[in-house]
Order: structure tokens, then C-alpha cells, then sequence
């Protein structure tokens, strides 16, 4: 895998199903089992309750940071980033969930 420029990934916390999409890039001396995402709230608790409590899973492997880029968006809104059930706070560090103001039709409209 060390010839791939990056992948996307998917964590779960196995108590609540609550999960992160992320993307690595794989740079000379990245070890993928050891990374675990950069959501503060996911590290808290993982902190809290311990990662034997956590699964993670690549999703998709890339050739570039193009296909990286989109295949990280593509899988967020597979997975339905902007329910409550998703540490993501926002979608390549430019759409935050946290300012977007939901009705409860909103809520109720979904495909």
C-alpha cells in the first residue's frame, strides 16, 4: 500500500455507532494502524472509554490527492455527514455542520 498516495477511512465507535470519515495521505514512514483521525471530539472518547471500544475500516484506497479530495467527500455524504450520529464537524476544513441552521422538516425530509 506504501506506493498509494492515500486512503479514506472510517472509524466507529462501537458503543454508540457514532463514527468519522477521514482521508491519510500514506508519506514515507506513516503508520496507518497507529492513526486514529483528528477529530478532538472522537479523541476524547476514545480517551474516555478506550479504543478497544473503536473499529476502523478503509473505505477507499487513492492514486492522488485529487482522488483523495473527492472520494473523501463522496464517502461523507454517503455516509450521511450531517446527521447527529457523525464526529465530523466539517467537510474538507471549509463546510462546518455546526453553523448550518436545521428545521425540524429538515429533519424530517430526508431521502
Amino acid at each position: 500500500m506504501l506506493d498509494k498516495y492515500g486512503l479514506i477511512y472510517k472509524i466507529t465507535n462501537t458503543t454508540n455507532q457514532k463514527y468519522y470519515i477521514g482521508k491519510k495521505c500514506l508519506n514515507k514512514g506513516v503508520q496507518w494502524e497507529k492513526y486514529w483521525g483528528s477529530s478532538k471530539d472522537l479523541m476524547a472518547d476514545m480517551k474516555m472509554i478506550g479504543k478497544e471500544h473503536f473499529t476502523k475500516e478503509i473505505l477507499k484506497i487513492c492514486d492522488s490527492s485529487y482522488e483523495l479530495s473527492y472520494h473523501e467527500i463522496d464517502q461523507m455524504v454517503r455516509h450521511n455527514w450531517l446527521n447527529d450520529k457523525c464526529y465530523n464537524q466539517n467537510m474538507t476544513g471549509r463546510y462546518f455542520k455546526s453553523k448550518l441552521k436545521h428545521t425540524d422538516e429538515d429533519r424530517n425530509n430526508t431521502i
